[in-house]
Formats: C-alpha cells, structure tokens, sequence
C-alpha cells in the first residue's frame, strides 16, 4: 500500500522522538554506557532518519523543478557542513556524558519535528490571491504534495 509524503515522514519523526526518549531515560537509567543498551538508541534513531530523510529530500526537490540539480548540490553542501558541525563540535561537546548526548540528539531531533511541523503549515495554507491560471495551481498541489 502506497503512503503520503506527510505519513512517511511523520512516522520517521515519530521513531525518532521515539529513540530519543529511549535515549534519554537510558541515559538517566544507565549512568555508564553499557553494549548494547546504550546502542539501541541511536540503531532506533537511524530507522526513522531513513524513513523520513528520502520523502523530505525528494520534497525540497520539488520545490524548484527547474533546477534540481542547483538544488541537490545546494542540499547536499547543506547537509555536509551540517554534519560537519555536529561530529567536529557538538559531539566532542556532548561527549562527556551519556545524557549530554541524549539531551543534545533529542535537541536537535526537536528542531527537526518543528521544521518539518512549520513545512507543513506553510505548504498548507490557501493562498492570498488566486492565481491566474489552473495549470500553476495544479503545479503548486503537485509540489506540496507530490503523486
């Protein structure tokens, strides 16, 4: 059975906040890391990762069909520096204790759940002023919600 873009990743974000309060009470529960409790988390976090990142990079796609090319370069520079900043900053950071790490994952896991909760209000809400002719507005629902 074929799901919608928004049930892909919503479900993903849900594993994740699922794995992060897995993360947290570990972490609260299990001061030192022990194998393989305190790897269960993060192996819960990746599922929804791969659930919820493909929907979301084929949605930014389809947002400038013009120029996914531009674009995936753009995202694909994006998510680098991102992760770039996450394992050569945060990590040594949040390193120190099992529950910094949890705090900073479900931190950043939060700020993704929000984008995506903002994405979707935004893509949601009607327009100011009806556009001129039916083949852009076709474009634009195709767009927010690709087949």
């Amino acid at each position: 059975m074929r799901q919608s873009a928004k049930f892909t990743v919503s479900l993903g974000y849900a594993v994740m906040l699922l794995a992060c309060a897995a993360h947290l009470l570990l972490a609260l529960l299990l001061p030192v890391p022990r194998l393989p409790w305190s790897m269960l988390p993060l192996i819960l976090h990746g599922i929804g990762v791969q659930l919820a990142f493909p929907t979301l990079t084929l949605l930014l796609l389809d947002r400038f069909p013009h120029h996914r090319g531009g674009i995936s370069s753009v995202q694909a520079f994006a998510s680098l520096m991102l992760c770039s900043f996450v394992a050569g900053v945060m990590s040594p950071l949040l390193s120190a204790s099992m529950l910094h790490l949890a705090l900073g994952a479900s931190a950043l896991t939060l700020a993704g759940v929000l984008a995506w909760w903002w994405y979707h209000c935004v893509t949601r809400r009607p327009l100011e002023r009806p556009l001129a002719d039916t083949g852009t507005a076709a474009m634009q629902a195709e767009i927010a919600e690709p087949r």
